[in-house]
């Protein structure tokens, strides 16, 4: 357990036993209260194609209304015939709305 930006969160080290698409070996922060995640960091055990040789990412939510919503996502890949490739993703304003509440929903033009 450990505290992390005012928030008590409990941090898993998390390692797979079996190499699958998807799986990751690292660290998961896991807020204590709401037991949902805040941060997801590590290394694909397997890698989704062929052109990548290591894939390492860092994912990061904040707790909205009970939901854990994207905040932050950094990848960085080892990509055959390239070399090393950096994606950096920041979700501003990210939100769940009702679907006629979205920039001119259907309920605008239906009237």
């Amino acid at each position: 357990m450990d505290d992390r930006d005012g928030r008590d969160v409990y941090i898993l080290h998390v390692t797979p036993r079996h190499k699958k698409v998807g799986l990751f070996k690292g660290e998961l922060w896991v807020d204590a209260e709401t037991y949902l995640p805040v941060r997801e960091s590590g290394a694909f055990v397997k890698t989704p194609s062929i052109f990548l040789k290591k894939m390492q990412f860092t994912r990061v939510y904040e707790i909205q209304n009970g939901v854990a919503v994207p905040q932050r996502m950094e990848s960085k890949a080892d990509v055959r015939f390239i070399g090393p490739v950096e994606l950096n993703i920041s979700y501003l304003k990210f939100s769940k709305e009702e679907p006629d509440t979205v920039a001119g929903g259907a309920s605008d033009r239906n009237k």
